[in-house]
């Protein structure tokens, strides 16, 4: 009995044992369970922090990055309004240097007009042997403007050229020549060049400025046209009356000149002569001249007069059967 007894108090002991090594075990799984789940949530929780921590930085970063691309746009526009302000600036001296200069050529401009007004009531001074403007002789603006010499001179390089002949309301406006003789321009032009309408020159022998008596040559013809055809006009007095005034233009100034006399010669070469003993005889020369004239131009001549002859081939049909027959219009220097 006893031995019963002691066997089952083992056996009672030995499930309590076992009881208690299941109760452990349990506890032990439980308790690795809940470790599990707390390192579980341990690690959920630091992820989720990880997470919210990488969000926050995020939007650090994005708020940073805004800030900062405000801030460089706001450099920028500042920068630009800088540049804007600093060409403003450089373009306010331009605009103020262009308005200057307005006004400057305005004013010059207003002055000009002034001294224009004055000045076209006053006389115009010219050089001598040039014109000068009266009430009595009045000279267009066509005459004035005429070319230099020197320019002719240039142009052609020929200093032969001694001046230029110009006949108002008419196509002549001829460039004068004068050669060692009578004969090199009757075939030659301004370029020294063979031609055989010739050039309008002026006879070999006379010094305009000096002279008493001035000639000058050139060709008439019914088939070519040639500087002197257009003379012939005067055998109409109605044309001498619209064409009373030959401008002479040299180096030095203007020459005016009104016609006085309108003939053709055919057999008395005394109007070529350019040498006279004395005043009388250079008086009687020229009245012989103005008698001669086709029509009464009402034009007084005296013994200081100085005169201009255009000479040209008549091509009047009265006149064909002369061998040479040449019409001369007869000017006497006036200014």
């Amino acid at each position: 009995m006893e031995k019963k007894k002691t066997n089952n108090k083992k056996s009672i002991n030995n499930n309590k044992l076992d009881k208690k090594k299941t109760t452990n075990k349990t506890s032990i799984k439980s308790s690795t369970k809940v470790d599990q789940k707390k390192k579980t949530t341990k690690k959920t929780s630091s992820n989720n922090k990880v997470d919210q921590n990488k969000k926050i930085t995020k939007k650090k970063l994005t708020k940073n990055s805004n800030i900062n691309t405000k801030k460089k746009n706001n450099n920028k526009t500042k920068s630009s309004r800088k540049k804007i302000k600093q060409k403003n600036i450089n373009l306010k001296p331009i605009h103020i240097s262009i308005n200057i200069i307005v006004l400057i050529i305005i004013v010059i401009l207003s002055v000009l007009l002034i001294f224009k007004s004055i000045n076209s009531n006053k006389k115009v001074d010219c050089p001598k042997e040039s014109i000068e403007v009266t009430d009595k002789i009045e000279v267009t603006k066509d005459v004035l403007e005429l070319e230099d010499i020197s320019n002719f001179k240039n142009k052609y390089h020929n200093n032969n050229i001694k001046g230029l002949l110009y006949i108002p309301d008419t196509n002549i406006k001829e460039v004068v020549t004068q050669g060692s003789d009578n004969d090199y321009y009757l075939h030659h032009d301004l370029y020294n060049n063979y031609d055989i309408r010739g050039t309008v020159f002026l006879d070999y022998r006379v010094n305009i400025k000096t002279d008493r008596k001035a000639l000058i040559y050139s060709h008439n013809s019914e088939n070519i046209e040639v500087p002197f055809r257009e003379l012939e006009g005067y055998y109409d007095e109605s044309y001498y009356h619209n064409h009373k005034y030959i401008y002479y233009k040299t180096l030095d100034g203007i020459s005016k000149y009104e016609v006085f006399s309108v003939y053709v010669e055919t057999s008395d070469w005394d109007y070529m002569n350019t040498d006279f003993n004395d005043d009388t005889e250079w008086f009687n020369h020229i009245k012989k001249l103005k008698n001669k004239s086709w029509y009464d131009t009402n034009i007084e001549i005296n013994k200081n007069d100085k005169i201009l002859i255009l000479q040209t081939c008549s091509e009047l049909k009265k006149y064909k059967k002369y061998n040479q027959k040449y019409l001369l219009i007869i000017s006497k220097k006036i200014v």
